[in-house]
């Protein structure tokens, strides 16, 4: 009975300093032990998950104010909610918005895990290149124990960059994902690179030339000769057989490419006109450039995408023929 009566007790006491903190009441502030950031986040999609989990001890009611959004203006962050672990007491945990604050009166010593989903997170270079901009320096003043975690889907090739401080960048290659930790206070520019490692069709079902020709030396007949041209003719032909842009992406992006004519477009403004999602139409792009039906020339800060001549003569073909 007593006990319960000594809880209820403490929650009325929050919740009166809670009410009143904003005229003073309250003035001590959080001691933070560590600030963690966890990412997961797909670029071909544009959206992600993102966890903050911040360790502090508080001996007396404290409030807590910190930044979030370490990752840029252009960045989306929608707070979704938030738990605890540890012998802790919160109250009244807000995130604004407008001022990238998240606000909390606090007590005792454990974390608080705050949950967000995050939008714009990497910036498209050019395509299939993709950067992420990480400034922890807006921490430095609550802790310098800060990491950063990034788990990425897929395969990627990295370059990364130190603007300011004395941060730490750690690469770990799985099987389906790329996965960055960044440690300290700084700024600090990642470019991941689209890592290819499969072959196209034709490559992985067909020897090459060379391969040919070394048969034909060894058996020294002519009919083997003879026999390595059929073959490379019926190779050229499954090549054209297997390459598909008469589908209605292509269609799509080309038909809007040529009504911009000489000005070109950049992927974003693609995607608006077009309706398609963004990492349908970043695929498609990136298929058309290697293939020289597009080329992107640098704008500024923007990659405008052109058609070439041989673009521009199959678009003619195709939206004649499909109207």
């Amino acid at each position: 009975m007593k006990h319960g009566f000594a809880t209820t007790a403490v929650i009325v006491l929050f919740c009166v300093l809670t009410t009143y903190s904003g005229i003073g009441l309250v003035s001590a502030q959080v001691q933070f032990t560590g600030i963690h950031y966890r990412a997961i986040y797909d670029p071909l999609e544009n959206e992600g998950l993102l966890e903050v989990v911040v360790t502090m001890n508080s001996e007396e009611p404290s409030w807590l104010s910190m930044p979030v959004n370490i990752f840029g203006e252009t960045v989306q962050l929608r707070f979704q909610n938030y738990s605890y672990t540890g012998d802790i007491v919160l109250g009244g945990v807000n995130y604004a918005e407008d001022q990238d604050l998240v606000e909390a009166l606090t007590y005792g010593r454990g974390a608080l895990e705050l949950y967000f989903t995050i939008r714009d997170l990497t910036v498209e270079a050019s395509i299939g290149v993709f950067e992420i901009y990480v400034d922890t320096t807006i921490l430095a003043p609550l802790t310098r124990n800060v990491t950063v975690e990034i788990v990425i889907p897929g395969k990627y090739e990295l370059e990364s960059t130190t603007i300011l401080g004395e941060t730490r960048l750690s690469v770990s290659k799985e099987q389906k994902s790329t996965k960055l930790y960044i440690t300290g206070i700084g700024e600090h520019v990642v470019t991941l690179y689209t890592y290819l490692e499969e072959q196209g069709p034709a490559a992985q079902y067909w020897p090459t030339g060379l391969t040919y020709i070394a048969i034909a030396i060894t058996v020294g007949s002519a009919s083997t000769l003879l026999a390595y041209y059929v073959l490379r003719r019926k190779k050229v032909s499954v090549i054209v057989e297997r390459v598909d842009y008469a589908d209605n992406v292509t269609r799509a992006i080309l038909k809007a490419l040529k009504e911009a004519g000489d000005r070109g477009l950049v992927q974003s403004e693609i995607v608006r006109i077009t309706g398609l999602p963004k990492s349908s139409v970043s695929r498609r792009i990136r298929r058309l450039e290697e293939e020289g039906f597009i080329e992107v020339k640098r704008a500024g800060k923007y990659n405008v995408i052109h058609l070439t001549s041989k673009g521009l003569e199959l678009s003619k073909k195709l939206l004649d023929k499909g109207g």
